[in-house]
């Protein structure tokens, strides 16, 4: 029951009281009045539970500078200020992007924060209208080892490339991997890269952005002296706020999150890009 019911209820209550008042020998008007009055005690009841919840949205902890282990991030951030524009309080809950997936996935968690759309969640997830994130699949190599292939169209068959578990990838990454390249999934970008540089990948496919550049992940990782970038994918990626058609808040968590975004859009203003390449959303 929300305020609108509420509302709808108390209409009820002064049009009941007024017949009351006015054929208060009607005994089927008495039971009226007080079935009303205590469905509006419940009512009251239920909204103030309602006010004292907590929403719990999946975050991921290794998508600097969008979503990062403290629960940090500029697509974190974004969130954040559309529920609290909506008066809806929330908490991140943050986790491996697999998990974050995959609560969503089983209806037992409301949003994760980013997915991308992907044929296999049709009928099971929802999606914002605009998004949150765009990224662009970058390939390392180990110079001691280099690439053959200058593209993934020329990627090998059985070349191993490091990904992330869990992760949506581009139509063209897909059909590299349907050619007959072998995606070896870890936790991090970082994982990877440092399993790279020891020679244990023949490459990486990590997600860069414009704000970080496409050396942040090889820095990140202190690796940068041992790996380089290969190539670039020829397309990118949209991440956006997804929510779960299975769990019973899911609708109505998108709709508050759509009316939080537009009534309190992030605007190229309101970004800072601080030196270390971090992005930080100005309240």
């Amino acid at each position: 029951m929300d305020f609108d019911h509420c509302n709808a209820l108390q209409l009820q209550m002064d049009l009941s009281t007024y017949d009351f008042h006015a054929v208060r020998y009607l005994p089927h008007t008495r039971r009226l009045l007080r079935m009303l009055a205590i469905a509006q005690l419940l009512c009251v009841a239920h909204l103030a539970l309602a006010r004292d919840r907590v929403l719990e949205i999946y975050v991921e902890n290794a998508a600097d500078p969008f979503s990062r282990p403290d629960g940090t991030g500029y697509a974190n951030d974004v969130v954040r200020a559309a529920f609290e524009s909506v008066g809806v309080r929330i908490k991140f809950n943050v986790v491996p992007y697999a998990r974050c997936k995959n609560e969503v996935l089983i209806g037992e968690g409301v949003a994760c924060v980013s997915m991308s759309p992907d044929p296999s969640f049709e009928g099971r997830i929802k999606f914002a209208d605009t998004p949150l994130i765009t990224v662009t699949p970058v390939y390392y190599e180990n110079p001691a080892r280099p690439l053959t292939a200058g593209s993934e169209a020329e990627s090998s068959k059985g070349v191993i490339i490091g990904t992330i578990r869990g992760y949506e990838y581009t139509e063209t990454a897909m059909k590299a991997k349907a050619l007959g390249a072998v995606f070896e999934e870890n936790v991090s970008d970082q994982a990877n890269l440092k399993k790279l540089a020891l020679r244990r990948l023949d490459a990486v496919m990590a997600m860069s952005n414009p704000p970080t550049g496409v050396e942040h992940w090889a820095r990140d990782a202190k690796v940068a002296n041992l790996v380089k970038v290969a190539f670039r994918n020829a397309s990118s990626e949209l991440g956006y706020f997804a929510v779960s058609i299975a769990h019973p808040d899911g609708p109505r968590t998108l709709k508050q999150y759509k009316a939080g975004i537009k009534s309190s859009p992030p605007t190229a203003g309101s970004i800072r890009s601080e030196p270390d390449g971090r992005l930080t959303l100005l309240m």
